[in-house]
């Protein structure tokens, strides 16, 4: 019974079935003796799961990570990433000063220039600073970080940018004077208006800090190599460790550098990408919450606990 048997042509498996068998009508009566063992003895991925037919082996059946474990262990790699990304920013930043500029005004005016809010600047460059007063009222000065700012009580001055700086603009309340009114309202004098020194140049304000970009690539840097390098080298993140989870190919074997980086690329492309357009168009943040939910749930439907990814690398999550 347990004579010598060649695969059938195009099989994928080391334990085809005996072509002396197959007009049987029911392949799950087949006994566990009729099944030859592989060369070395065998070892091999479909040994412990599913055969070419779809049946299930007796024994040695791997239990896949469900999608609960998954979440875990993908959180605890996100916080771990994102610890390491704010260290090598940091450091960066410490070689790319960026002094910013924070403004903000009473009632009775605003700023309009460079506006209400933080803003970011080359070091070393001059700031514009404007203030514009509403009806009934009158700038009266700057406070706040003031020893860098030109003329404290000029609507229109400058601050030089070479270190972070908050400046306030304060406006006054000046009486309307009422027609027929012989009353000679008392008005504090305006302060003395300084035009700006002719030919000087202002730098350019910026709403986003030159460390956001950098932060964005130093991220995506880090998750390339994160991931595709943690799965070649041990076939866990340290997520995964932490779940007792492990990922191998189809056939049992170590993913490469192929497979990582082609599961990494799809897992970024189907997971991140629907999130980063939704917040980019304003959408309700429940609608990105909904395709993350769904990125489980595939896993958690899926008989082996594949998600797209691992379908279209051709892995498994198995437990340790």
């Amino acid at each position: 019974m347990n004579e010598k048997r060649e695969d059938s042509p195009g099989s994928n498996s080391e334990y085809a079935r005996d072509p002396g068998k197959q007009p049987q009508a029911d392949p799950s009566k087949w006994e566990k003796s009729d099944i030859a063992e592989p060369a070395g003895g065998g070892g091999g991925f479909d040994d412990r799961g599913y055969d070419e037919y779809g049946e299930d082996y007796e024994e040695g059946e791997p239990e896949y990570v469900g999608a609960g474990r998954r979440v875990v262990a993908a959180i605890a790699d996100s916080i771990l990433l994102v610890i390491i990304g704010a260290i090598i920013v940091f450091v960066i930043g410490t070689f790319i000063p960026s002094p910013a500029l924070r403004t903000a005004s009473t009632a009775g005016g605003t700023i309009v220039e460079p506006g209400e809010g933080t803003y970011w600047y080359d070091e070393g460059v001059l700031a514009k600073l404007e203030a514009e007063a509403s009806e009934g009222y009158a700038f009266d000065r700057w406070e706040g970080d003031i020893y860098a700012v030109g003329d404290i009580t000029a609507a229109e001055t400058s601050i030089l940018m070479d270190e972070n700086y908050e400046v306030n603009a304060i406006f006054r309340w000046e009486p309307t004077p009422v027609p027929g009114d012989t009353a000679t309202p008392t008005a504090t004098p305006a302060p003395t208006q300084t035009p700006p020194p002719a030919g000087v140049t202002y730098g350019e304000p910026s709403e986003d800090s030159p460390l956001s970009s950098i932060s964005n690539w130093v991220l995506f840097a880090l998750g390339l190599l994160y991931f595709p390098g943690f799965w070649v080298w041990r076939g866990q993140t340290p997520g995964k460790v932490l779940m007792g989870a492990y990922i191998v190919k189809s056939d049992g074997s170590p993913m490469g550098i192929g497979t990582a980086l082609l599961r990494y690329v799809t897992y970024i492309t189907i997971f991140y990408t629907p999130i980063v357009f939704i917040s980019n168009f304003y959408i309700h943040g429940a609608l990105a919450l909904a395709l993350i939910v769904a990125c489980f749930l595939i896993v958690a439907m899926s008989m082996k606990k594949q998600g797209i990814h691992d379908r279209i690398a051709g892995t498994y999550v198995i437990k340790v």
